[in-house]
């Protein structure tokens, strides 16, 4: 039976709601138990984290990831300790409630379950969040909002510790981070990944309906494992969906899902994406595509260059669940980053050119041999080690892609791992591996390219109207400019973005000129093991960071004849081993030349205003050939 205005004064209404709550049993027989792999460790935790012989009000926060499991185990929760408190509600589906207008509906129901009334009884008496007070700061209850997703909602719903009698626990769960710490919850748990053991015993209980693989199945739960990983949901949805199918089926089904993205799964996990503003969905895409596994720091720089705002882009993203941190690395689950490539899919099904990214080798192929509909491409990756056929294009394709922002044309194999073996590779070598062939002018039309990356670069120069003023990586292993012994000329002035010039530019062989001026964020001219400055005729001074190169191993300066001093080193420099200096204008060598205690060969051939050496030459313990004929000056 409700409650009416005419039966007694309000407080009195609420004295005998929560006499009746006593008495009553608390139905949780509706508690959904599947899907209890791997709760046993995670329940202890909670027992912890709910710190149920406290008296004080705690606000507990589960955060994750999308089809994390964060549902089922707060249910599982729920279930375990509910009836240890005067109330008890769970809420579900916060968020879609809240959109749809319903928050004050969840109000009612929030009262309506701890108090055992009909929700139109507490309709009548709810005036607001004060109400809600009023009713609870008595009781010791036991409260979960199942999705929360904005600040408001909170607020409504379980507004302070102060609104709850002591010993009352409210635990809230989220996909967003900075939700739960904005709140000041008292503790948060992160819902991570099922482990291996616990992932197959999931899918094998909804593919099998027993806990390990039928006979002949074995290596096909291996495999679906390696797709579907540790996320409970997708495991459900996968095993359910294999139920009683053949092993055929199973292969034909794993090996789609190579191709096209489970539905079921993609729109779970889309829901964070949609929650994304556009500055965050750019960089989101952009790492998904382009930057999953690279330096936090060297994307950022990258990214900033392109207009947008890491800076709190990456965080956001970080607390929605979708990217994490790994050894300064961005990493991104393999689900996430597939409902990634789907957004983009999406941009256009027929037209691959009306991708706004490309990264699938298939797919990058033919848009660059058939040119078509290529203008809305920002970025392109290709893999040149996977290429099965010649590939062969006219480089006039990118004359087209006003808005190019990211050109990687990469060997897998080799990518990051900087043994020189790359850079020492002749023409040829390259030739021989290369199964790219362009043909046409090439001409770069995007002043947006921030990001650069062509190994074994097979022309003979860069582009004559090619804009480097936004570059912040520029990765080149140039083997068409070091063909036939021609001179190369490198000029980067006023890139005001670059950071890094990459080591492969010690390959250079013919590098008579490498221009930096300007380049004001200019960081480091990373892992150079070969610096050749011979023949530089103009060349009057030699910066002194030269020599805090830690990888720098040979430095050739070769008929530098205006060059008349070595700047002072300042710090001990073991990589050194070869410096050249023949045929330079030096009248002296600094006494700190005794810093290079690694140096094995140093030539001052023909250094003709040379006139003494230092006395510190000698303490070069290393030093195995010096040479110094035609120091006609030398005493």
């Amino acid at each position: 039976m409700g409650f009416t205005r005419e039966m007694i004064h309000e407080s009195e209404v609420i004295k005998e709601i929560v006499n009746k709550i006593w008495k009553e049993s608390i139905d949780v027989s509706s508690i959904n138990m599947e899907g209890l792999v791997g709760m046993d460790s995670c329940l202890q935790d909670m027992v912890s984290l709910l710190c149920l012989e406290s008296d004080d009000v705690w606000m507990i926060g589960l955060w994750g990831m999308a089809g994390i499991g964060k549902t089922t185990f707060v249910e599982v929760v729920y279930q375990r300790f509910c009836t240890e408190f005067e109330g008890c509600c769970f809420l579900s589906n916060v968020k879609e409630k809240s959109q749809k207008g319903y928050l004050t509906d969840l109000q009612i129901q929030l009262l309506s379950q701890i108090l055992g009334e009909a929700n139109q009884s507490i309709k009548i008496f709810l005036r607001g969040n004060n109400f809600i007070k009023k009713v609870l700061y008595s009781m010791t209850v036991l409260i979960v909002l199942d999705d929360v997703n904005h600040q408001h909602q909170l607020k409504a719903l379980a507004g302070n510790h102060d609104w709850f009698g002591s010993g009352s626990r409210i635990i809230i769960t989220t996909r967003d981070k900075s939700l739960l710490t904005k709140r000041k919850v008292d503790a948060i748990y992160k819902v991570e990944e099922l482990d291996r053991d616990k992932a197959l015993m999931l899918l094998c209980q909804h593919a099998f309906e027993h806990e390990s693989p039928t006979e002949g199945f074995v290596q096909l739960c291996v495999d679906a494992l390696h797709y579907r990983k540790g996320i409970p949901l997708a495991l459900k949805v996968l095993g359910s969906f294999l139920y009683g199918r053949s092993k055929v089926e199973w292969g034909s089904e794993l090996e789609k899902l190579k191709v096209f993205s489970n539905k079921e799964i993609q729109d779970v996990l889309r829901i964070s994406f949609e929650g994304l503003d556009d500055n965050e969905k750019y960089i989101f895409l952009d790492i998904s595509c382009f930057y999953k596994g690279h330096e936090k720091n060297y994307v950022t720089n990258i990214l900033e260059s392109d207009g947008f705002f890491p800076g709190i882009g990456i965080s956001i993203l970080i607390e929605k669940s979708l990217i994490t941190i790994t050894d300064y690395k961005l990493c991104m689950h393999d689900l996430i980053q597939e409902m990634g490539w789907e957004v983009i899919w999406q941009q256009s099904i027929e037209v691959l050119g009306k991708h706004s990214r490309l990264w699938v080798n298939e797919g990058v192929i033919h848009v660059l041999t058939t040119n078509t509909g290529i203008e809305a491409v920002e970025g392109i990756v290709l893999d040149l080690s996977a290429l099965r056929d010649q590939l062969c294009f006219n480089v006039d394709v990118f004359t087209k892609m006003n808005k190019l922002r990211v050109l990687r044309f990469y060997f897998a194999s080799i990518d990051g791992s900087w043994d020189y073996d790359l850079i020492r590779m002749t023409y040829n070598d390259w030739y021989a591996r290369c199964k790219l062939h362009l043909f046409g002018d090439l001409k770069f039309q995007s002043k947006k390219l921030s990001y650069l990356c062509w190994h074994g670069y097979p022309l003979k120069s860069l582009p004559s109207n090619f804009h480097p003023g936004n570059l912040v990586s520029w990765t080149c292993a140039l083997v068409g400019l070091n063909n036939r012994g021609k001179e190369t000329r490198m000029i980067l002035e006023d890139c005001t973005s670059l950071v890094k010039v990459h080591p492969s530019i010690g390959a250079l062989k013919y590098l008579i000129v490498l221009n930096l001026i300007g380049c004001k964020n200019l960081k480091k001219i990373s892992k150079v093991g070969l610096l050749s400055l011979d023949n530089c005729k103009s060349l009057g001074a030699l910066p002194s960071c030269v020599f805090k190169l830690k990888s720098l191993e040979g430095l050739f300066l070769l008929n530098c004849f205006r060059l008349k001093k070595v700047p002072k080193i300042e710090e001990n420099m073991e990589s050194l081993k070869s410096l050249y200096l023949a045929g330079t204008g030096l009248r002296e060598l600094p006494s700190s030349v005794e810093h290079l205690n690694g140096l094995v060969w140093l030539n001052l051939e023909n250094c003709k205003d040379l006139a003494h050496l230092p006395g510190s030459v000698s303490n070069l313990t290393s030093l195995r050939y010096l040479t110094l004929s035609g120091c006609s000056e030398l005493k």
